[in-house]
């Protein structure tokens, strides 16, 4: 992907997950390239730009359904995320 491949991908994944989780982020950092999203209790999504593509990192939200929506969101559109619970599952498979 080219660098105005991700920036547009990115732009669009904003308006996106701020539409369907109907919550705006509310910090950036790195030179707004981290973008953050707050549940009232903690952070719970980050969304960020890469050279090589979009990431996001969805925490548990106070709200199921929006963290739902969230990964729901990332799957249809292809952005690699993480859950928090990735870990847990992974090393007991491994025992």
């Amino acid at each position: 992907m080219t660098k105005d491949e991700v920036f547009s991908k990115f732009i669009w994944a904003i308006g996106g997950l701020t539409e369907v989780i109907g919550q705006m982020h509310c910090s950036t950092t790195d030179e707004a390239t981290k973008l953050h999203w707050h549940d009232g209790e903690e952070y719970w999504l980050t969304l960020e730009m890469r050279e090589d593509g979009i990431y996001a990192e969805i925490d548990d939200s106070t709200d199921a359904k929006t963290m739902y929506a969230a990964i729901g969101y990332c799957q249809y559109h292809d952005i690699s995320y993480t859950l928090p619970w990735q870990d847990y599952i992974k090393a007991m498979i491994d025992g």
